[in-house]
């Protein structure tokens, strides 16, 4: 979500501290452009089943962890994933990538939580207000540039390409989402 290049896992011996024992091992990846929460998951499972079976065979070599600059990530909730049209297209693209499947990104349009699945950045300059429907292609303005919504899910029903999802749903133009 934050727009890293990469990520990894990190094998460490347990003490009375969260997150505060010695690492054992380390790995890294790059996280591609088109990276989900969901795709990135499964890679740094078979990553870290791997790490620890390499971690185990090797003779332990434990490294103190640093106290300065270690953060906690904030607790992810439903409400994590509400999108706030008035941000970059490209911080919104990241955040939706991120959060799906879960707790998934999603907006409101006429009091209906509709989850965004996927979307695409969309260049350029409107004059339009953040969360204005920009044309019949699903493109919304967003705080600099427009992300054109790909996957979007009704209440109760699948996930949706963008042009099966405007067979059954109108969108107007001009109408705003929250």
């Amino acid at each position: 979500m934050a727009g890293d290049p990469q990520t990894g896992i990190s094998i460490m011996q347990m003490d009375a501290g969260l997150d505060t024992g010695p690492v054992l091992s380390t790995a890294r990846i790059p996280i591609a452009s088109d990276e989900t929460g969901a795709t990135l998951h499964d890679k740094l499972s078979d990553l870290g089943a791997q790490l620890l079976i390499d971690t185990l065979r090797a003779p332990l070599r434990a490294t103190p962890q640093s106290e300065q600059g270690a953060t906690y990530a904030a607790r992810l909730t439903r409400e994590t994933g509400r999108i706030d049209w008035s941000l970059p297209a490209g911080t919104l693209e990241r955040h939706i990538r991120a959060l799906t499947p879960w707790p998934a990104s999603f907006t409101t349009y006429q009091d209906i939580v509709l989850k965004i699945g996927g979307a695409e950045i969309i260049k350029g300059a409107s004059s339009a207000r953040p969360g204005t429907v920009l044309d019949d292609a699903l493109t919304i303005k967003c705080g600099r540039d427009a992300l054109r919504l790909t996957h979007i899910q009704r209440p109760g029903k699948a996930m949706l390409a963008r042009d099966a999802f405007l067979r059954g749903w109108s969108v107007p133009r001009g109408s705003c989402v929250e």
